[in-house]
């Protein structure tokens, strides 16, 4: 068989059982929402301290260089260290908004919404929610979930 078909066959599955079970559950689909989750969120804030902090070195390496006067280098470093600290203030606070994932159920959940409407295949996420795919014969697939709940028995 081929490894594009069964992908293809496998995304399907997965898109039509993880609707299904939110549907059952009552759990809104994340889909193509443009809604934003605080984990995102936070990875790109991080991403800005990183740069910041990057362009904090070369302004140092600037003023070492003579390109900046004592005074230049002193205004921009402060700005600089004022904007981080706010995207770190950022950071905790949204790190309050995260719900804690107490039970595995809830972070079944959280997996099977971030798959939902996948367009292309992605193994590791895949991974996440599959325990393992048995091929039997051309047109039998079985999938063995990552999950105890009896809604997938």
């Amino acid at each position: 068989m081929e490894i594009a078909k069964v992908e293809d066959a496998i995304i399907k599955i997965v898109n039509m059982y993880a609707t299904a079970y939110l549907d059952e559950k009552g759990i809104k689909k994340a889909g193509k929402s443009k809604e934003v989750s605080p984990e995102e969120k936070i990875a790109t804030l991080e991403k800005k301290v990183k740069s910041l902090s990057s362009k904090k070195m070369m302004l140092y390496s600037d003023y070492k260089d003579d390109k900046l006067t004592r005074e230049e280098y002193v205004k921009r470093s402060k700005a600089m260290v004022e904007q981080i600290d706010e995207l770190h203030q950022e950071i905790e606070q949204l790190k309050t908004e995260i719900p804690p994932e107490d039970n595995s159920s809830s972070k079944f959940e959280t997996q099977l919404e971030s798959i939902i409407n996948m367009e292309s295949f992605d193994r590791e996420k895949i991974q996440k929610v599959i325990k393992k795919v048995i091929i039997n014969g051309e047109d039998n697939i079985e999938i063995v979930w990552n999950t105890d709940d009896p809604f997938f028995k």
